[in-house]
Parts: C-alpha cells; structure tokens; sequence
C-alpha cells in the first residue's frame, strides 16, 4: 500500500469508529442523570445568552466586542473585527434575526482572548 493511500473507516484494522461509539453509548447509559443536571444550567445560560444579544440592536454588541478587542488585544484585531463584521453584513451574509450576528460576535471574543493569551502563556 501506498503512504498516500485511504483507508475507509469501515475496512481500517483497528476499529475505531465503533469503539467511540460504544464509549458514548456507555457514557449516556452510566452518567445519564448526570448529563440531565448539567442540561438545565447550561440550557439557561445559552437561552439567556441569546436572547440578551438578540434583542439589542445590531450595532451594540459589535462596537462593544470592538472595544473590548481594543482593550485586551489591540487596536489591530479590533480594526480586523470591525471589518470582517461589516463585509460579513455587506454580503447579506447576516439574516433578518440576529443569531447569525451572535455567533460572530461570539467568534470574535473567542479571537480576542485566545490571541492575547496564548501570546502572554507562550512567550518567555
């Protein structure tokens, strides 16, 4: 065989894909009431989440997410933020709800944190 060639999951020696699926079977089955308290705190927190960021105007939560890039990352990232947000909105990327603004917004926070800490843990 090849170094370059595939081998489908169904035909591969070790049978990895059934295994991870034994293992969440198992886990579903053994922790079951353990995943359902988990689900109502996190059902609550998301729920809120969303309906917070869904109800202010547009325009709110972007120039917020800005200024907190500005104030934990820099004056670059936000610029890059502020500019990916309005080509995004530009090119009717964003619908007439706002969920699709959320998850941006939300991706642009994780940016802004995961820069600036990975710099501040990686460097000497």
């Amino acid at each position: 065989m090849l170094s370059g060639d595939f081998i489908p999951l169904d035909e591969s020696i070790i049978p990895l894909s059934e295994w991870i699926s034994e293992g969440i079977n198992w886990l579903v089955y053994n922790f079951r009431d353990f995943f359902q308290v988990i689900k109502i705190p996190v059902e609550v927190t998301l729920t809120s989440l969303t309906s917070g960021l869904t109800a202010l105007p547009f325009y709110i939560p972007i120039i917020l997410i800005a200024l907190l890039a500005w104030k934990f990352s820099g004056k670059r990232l936000a610029i890059f933020f502020l500019a990916f947000v309005c080509t995004h909105s530009l090119f009717g990327a964003v619908g007439s709800d706002h969920d699709d603004t959320s998850d941006g917004h939300s991706f642009g926070s994780f940016l802004c944190n995961y820069w600036r800490t990975a710099w501040r843990v990686g460097r000497p």
